[in-house]
C-alpha cells in the first residue's frame, strides 16, 4: 500500500454508510443532523441484535445468515429488526462502530503524552478480551476499512511524532507501510491465538520496534 493510497483508505476507515462514523466518538445523520440519544429499550434491543449476529458469525459467513436467524437468536421479531436496521450488513456496520467506540474509550482512559505504552497495553488487552468479536469482524467485514481503522488507531501517536512528520516523503512512506502492516500482522496473530504474550509484553515490544524504526530513519 502506497502512503497516498493508504491515506485515502485511512479516511474511509472513519466512515460507514449513512454518514455515521466508526472510529470517531459521535455519529451524524444526513445533512449534518446529530442523531438523537437512544432510549434504554432501543440500546438493549440493538445490543441483543449485535450479540445475535456475532454469535451466528462464529459458524457462518454473514452472507449466509438470514434476518430470520438473527431475530430468532435474539428473540426479537422482524418488525423490530427493521425498525433499527435495513439489512444484516447495516447491523454489521453497527457492530464495527460499537466495537471501535469501545476500544477508543478503553485507550482514552489513559491520558497524557507519556502514557503510550499503557495505551497500547489497553488496546491489545481489549482485543484479547473481545477476541471472538474481533475474529468475526476482521474475517467478514465487507472491505478492509475496519482493519485499517483499527491498525491506524494503534499507530496514531507514532505518526503524530515530530520525528515522523519531519521525514522526507520516501522515508515516511517506507516507515508508514512498515508499521501499519506490522500492526495488522500483530492483530491478526492475536485473534488467531498465535502470540503467547500478555498485553503488557506485546505493548512494550510494539512500542520498542516502532519507536526504534522511526528514530533510525529520522535522519532521512
Amino acid at each position: 500500500i502506497k502512503i497516498g493510497d493508504f491515506m485515502m483508505e485511512r479516511k474511509k476507515a472513519y466512515l460507514v454508510l449513512q454518514d455515521k462514523t466508526i472510529f470517531e466518538g459521535y455519529s451524524m445523520g444526513k445533512n449534518g443532523v446529530t442523531i438523537m440519544k437512544e432510549s434504554r429499550r432501543t440500546k438493549l434491543t440493538k445490543r441483543l441484535l449485535r450479540d445475535s449476529l456475532v454469535e451466528l458469525m462464529q459458524t457462518e459467513s454473514i452472507h449466509k445468515i438470514s434476518i430470520k436467524q438473527i431475530c430468532e437468536t435474539a428473540d426479537i421479531n422482524r418488525t423490530t429488526f427493521y425498525a433499527h436496521y435495513c439489512d444484516r450488513y447495516e447491523l454489521l456496520e453497527d457492530i464495527e462502530r460499537e466495537t471501535a467506540k469501545g476500544i477508543r474509550a478503553e485507550v482514552d482512559k489513559v491520558a497524557g503524552d507519556n502514557e503510550l505504552e499503557k495505551q497500547l497495553e489497553r488496546f491489545f488487552r481489549y482485543i484479547i478480551d473481545n477476541i471472538e468479536r474481533f475474529r468475526v469482524l476482521l474475517r467478514d467485514c465487507k472491505d478492509n476499512t475496519f482493519a485499517l481503522g483499527l491498525a491506524d488507531l494503534s499507530i496514531k501517536k507514532f505518526i503524530s511524532d515530530e520525528k515522523f512528520i519531519k521525514m522526507k516523503e520516501d522515508a515516511k512512506e517506507f516507515i508508514y507501510q512498515y508499521i501499519i502492516n506490522g500492526s495488522l500482522n500483530i492483530i491478526e496473530k492475536l485473534i488467531k491465538n498465535e502470540i503467547d504474550k500478555n498485553p503488557g509484553e506485546i505493548a512494550r515490544m510494539f512500542k520498542a520496534v516502532v519507536s526504534g524504526s522511526i528514530s533510525a530513519f529520522s535522519y532521512a
